[in-house]
């Protein structure tokens, strides 16, 4: 009988730990969603060079979504893999939104460890073993 119930928690456990971790962010009503002209910039552009200028420490991308050219600036804290040529295709990345996605993982993932610990202290207690374990006897 105590395996048959570890065994059940166990299962849920982990199908709770899966479900909470496959989820990629919790979707929003459309009545929460934020209009088209008052959405953030993309944090991501995948685009073409259209021209590099050296001295002003900036470049032309035209997005290859949307067709709009942007204009980035770089200093000397900015990350650059590769070389910056015309006609090279390149892909912007916001570091900012990167860690925070990161960050609501990672808070997501203590919940799911947070109710598994607290599943297998119910079952313990269930099973009469919290006892033993708590005071270290076998």
């Amino acid at each position: 009988m105590k395996r048959a119930l570890l065994s059940a928690a166990i299962a849920a456990g982990l199908a709770v730990s899966a479900a909470a971790i496959a989820q990629d962010s919790p979707q929003k009503p459309d009545a929460m969603k934020p209009a088209q002209s008052q959405q953030a910039a993309p944090s991501s552009i995948h685009g073409t060079i259209t021209s590099v200028d050296n001295t002003a420490k900036s470049f032309v991308v035209k997005d290859d979504t949307s067709g709009k050219e942007v204009t980035v600036y770089w200093d000397s804290s900015t990350k650059v893999n590769g070389d910056l040529k015309v006609g090279s295709a390149v892909t912007l990345h916001d570091l900012d939104d990167a860690r925070a996605q990161a960050s609501e993982r990672f808070i997501a993932l203590q919940d799911v460890l947070f109710a598994l610990e607290r599943s297998q202290v119910g079952l313990m207690r269930a099973t009469g073993d919290l006892e033993k374990w708590a005071l270290g006897t076998p």
